[in-house]
């Protein structure tokens, strides 16, 4: 799996990411294993957000334990004034 460095911060980060916004759509055993895999194929960066619904608990929950190798991308909203 090809890494790139992220930004100035000097992290690795693969050049693919796991966006997890469809893990709210999934039962808690098809998200461990989906969670998982990804982990196993070598991404370690995963795009998350508020508003993924329960995204953000179940990567919590299920890889945990192995998350000194996962970087979460959190997004957030801007709102600008008028």
């Amino acid at each position: 799996m090809n890494k790139r460095v992220f930004g100035q911060t000097g992290l690795e980060v693969t050049e693919l990411s796991y966006g997890a916004m469809e893990l709210r759509k999934v039962e808690e055993p098809q998200a461990d294993k989906l969670l998982n895999a990804v982990l196993d194929s070598g991404i370690n960066l995963i795009d998350t957000a508020p508003d993924y619904g329960t995204s953000e608990d179940l990567i919590g929950k299920f890889i945990s334990e192995r998350s000194e190798r996962v970087l979460p991308g959190e997004q957030m909203r801007v709102q600008r004034s008028a």
